[in-house]
């Protein structure tokens, strides 16, 4: 089975979302799985490599809130998109509902039928305004139309989940 995982971040990047994404790709690829990652490219990342036995694909990104604001929402270059649509993996795992990277997956999902599953890590978090309504701007758009695309949903608590569904 080919898997593609999808997230924002990736390591060497430090956080939570990086640190469950790296675990569940490494772990699943000790189990068979063929896997390939998708994500942001920071400055002297390759492009390319391997993790283990994982494949990692990175993408051109504006990270201008992160080195401005310290919010960790990059941009990435349609290119990802792009890839995903040639990769054809059996089954996408996709990490949070309000990223450009989540939309992506979501289209190609969405196009060529392919399972998504959507792993939530967090629900709102408590940014000061105008960051705030910038927030609840992507719940209302890239949040909504992820959610609408996943096969599954995977919360990690009830709160959360809760959260997301009443997006």
């Amino acid at each position: 089975m080919k898997l593609a995982v999808i997230t924002h971040y990736y390591a060497p990047h430090i956080g939570g979302i990086e640190t469950v994404a790296r675990e569940q790709a490494q772990r699943l690829a000790a189990r068979g799985w063929a896997v390939e990652v998708f994500t942001s490219q920071l400055r002297g990342d390759p492009a390319e490599g391997t993790d283990g036995a994982v494949r990692v694909r990175r993408y051109r990104a504006f990270n201008g809130l992160e080195s401005a604001l310290r919010v960790p929402v990059p941009f990435p270059s349609p290119r990802m998109l792009s890839a995903l649509r040639r990769s054809r993996p059996d089954v996408m795992l996709v990490h949070g509902h309000t990223y450009i990277s989540s939309a992506y997956a979501s289209i190609d999902s969405r196009l060529h039928h392919i399972p998504m599953v959507l792993l939530q890590h967090s629900p709102w978090v408590d940014y000061p305004a105008p960051l705030s309504w910038v927030q609840r701007f992507a719940d209302l758009t890239i949040g909504r139309f992820t959610l609408a695309s996943a096969n599954r949903l995977v919360a990690v608590s009830n709160h959360t989940a809760n959260y997301v569904h009443n997006v």
